[in-house]
């Protein structure tokens, strides 16, 4: 396994691990906002860090998908965690996840009309 294979698998996995028992619709991300914000931060982080090689190898099955949910996931910590009611945006956002969650268990690709890239726009 290569370090691309190697950082998907192990941040698919944390991922996945972080959303575990996430339902669309009724529940909030688990944990606080900040703490979403530093995965998303480190993975981003980790991901720059990368041999180049790695960060420019053609793309993986399923990996945008990957991009979606952890990207998804950090425009949701944009919404107070406090808050009593979801914004209607925060609602969409919720039921964008929960598809990426069930996508990303299945190693599948994000369906038509939905777009994610690596952190460099590839």
């Amino acid at each position: 396994m290569n370090d691309l294979d190697e950082f998907l698998q192990h941040y698919r996995e944390e991922l996945l691990g972080r959303l575990q028992g996430f339902e669309a619709r009724t529940a909030r991300l688990p944990g606080d906002n900040m703490d979403s914000r530093q995965f998303v931060d480190h993975v981003i982080e980790t991901w720059s860090k990368l041999p180049k090689k790695a960060r420019s190898a053609p793309l993986r099955p399923g990996e945008r998908t990957f991009w979606y949910a952890l990207y998804t996931m950090e425009d949701l910590t944009d919404f107070p965690a406090a808050a009593n009611t979801l914004d209607p945006f925060e609602g969409i956002l919720l039921r964008e996840l929960g598809q990426a969650r069930r996508l990303l268990e299945a190693r599948a690709e994000l369906p038509q009309g939905k777009f994610a890239s690596r952190p460099d726009g590839r």
